[in-house]
């Protein structure tokens, strides 16, 4: 018997930083990707932090080159 698909009742609004984060992402935009995060920024990838944005935009770059490597 078939699957019914039902599309959700109402969409996920995001907000604006997060929105601007997602966006970024799916672009290849990494810098503005790290415009995202504050100057102080901690993000922890891969159980490593990484403070500040030059240290996330190195973080970001590897990360795009290491997604990439074969394509």
């Amino acid at each position: 018997m078939p699957t019914l698909f039902r599309p959700p009742k109402a969409l996920a609004v995001l907000s604006f930083p997060v929105s601007t984060y997602v966006e970024a992402t799916h672009s290849f935009d990494l810098e503005g990707l790290v415009a995202t995060f504050a100057d102080g920024a901690l993000v922890n990838d891969q159980l490593r932090d990484y403070w500040g944005k030059p240290a996330n935009g190195r973080r970001a770059t590897s990360s795009a080159r290491a997604d990439h490597v074969g394509t």
